[in-house]
């Protein structure tokens, strides 16, 4: 039986920052929910909500409650 290697919030933050600094995401565009994260990182919603407060609190990104992330 093969086991996948869980992704902390710490490397999804990582993950999700380095797709900012590349340019997936434009300054000002809406990111994905978070669920859609999850779903295409395979790992947990909570672990990306985590990881998007702490960009979030970093200055990175901008969380809106019914506004989502940018």
């Amino acid at each position: 039986m093969m086991q996948t290697e869980r992704q902390g919030w710490r490397e999804v933050r990582e993950l999700i920052h380095e797709w900012v600094l590349s340019g997936r995401y434009s300054p000002g565009e809406k990111l994905p929910r978070d669920a859609d994260i999850a779903v295409e990182l395979t790992c947990a919603r909570s672990t990306v909500q985590r990881a998007m407060q702490d960009l979030a609190d970093s200055g990175i990104v901008e969380r809106r409650r019914k506004g989502g992330t940018r």
